[in-house]
């Protein structure tokens, strides 16, 4: 298995906890679930979840997270099953991922500037979003490798 498809299938796994810590928070938000994190001192997640800051126009961040995290394995998943390779694939994994990086800018900012507080749970997913957009950049497509399958070069040049 060559590495693109190795970074892919990492993708896919972190857009698979992306969209499960979005959709807790999102429960959280709009249910009786309980969270599960701190409740004092600079981490209070509670505080930042609560605040006017998280969410627009009534609609928490937590639902872009899932809706982000989706398309970003979508996106992970055309890279593992299409071959060819679409030649655009790349730039537009790279175009999301960089979005997703203003959001983190952003909500760290809101986080720490002007609640002075910090939710454990957001700052996984900012986590999962910056890991995202490393394995984007480290990835090279596999059409970019010379191959477009996982067949051995020699069995390629043999048949």
């Amino acid at each position: 298995m060559n590495s693109s498809r190795v970074s892919s299938f990492v993708t896919a796994g972190v857009a698979v906890a992306g969209v499960g810590i979005s959709a807790y928070l999102t429960s959280v938000h709009y249910s009786s679930v309980e969270l599960v994190c701190a409740e004092s001192g600079l981490v209070n997640c509670e505080q930042v979840l609560k605040s006017s800051y998280s969410s627009v126009l009534g609609i928490p961040w937590s639902v872009g997270g899932i809706a982000w995290f989706l398309v970003s394995g979508g996106l992970a998943l055309v890279a593992l099953v299409r071959r060819p390779e679409p030649s655009l694939l790349q730039p537009v994994q790279l175009a999301w991922s960089l979005l997703g990086l203003g959001v983190v800018i952003y909500l760290v900012g809101v986080e720490f500037v002007a609640l002075g507080r910090i939710c454990l749970w957001c700052t996984a997913m900012h986590g999962l979003i910056i890991a995202t957009l490393l394995l984007t950049l480290l990835r090279t497509p596999a059409d970019a490798l010379g191959h477009t399958d996982d067949a051995p070069k020699t069995a390629r040049l043999q048949g």
